[in-house]
């Protein structure tokens, strides 16, 4: 799964984090934003379904 951000202000987009990098798919479910962090369960490829969370202000992303 790719996180990918995007600025509006100059239409640019990057990948901000690779979760189950390759072919595969993190799978994420249910999503939650709340204040300037997301939250969401998805797959790393190695331990299952874990909740993650992304600082958006910062582009840090936690499992």
């Amino acid at each position: 799964m790719d996180h990918n951000a995007h600025e509006t202000t100059n239409d640019s987009t990057w990948q901000v984090a690779d979760i189950h990098s390759g072919s595969n798919s993190g799978h994420v479910n249910d999503i939650t934003a709340m204040g300037s962090r997301l939250y969401f369960e998805a797959r790393d490829g190695f331990n299952g379904y874990e909740l993650w969370m992304m600082e958006i202000e910062h582009t840090i992303t936690y499992s």
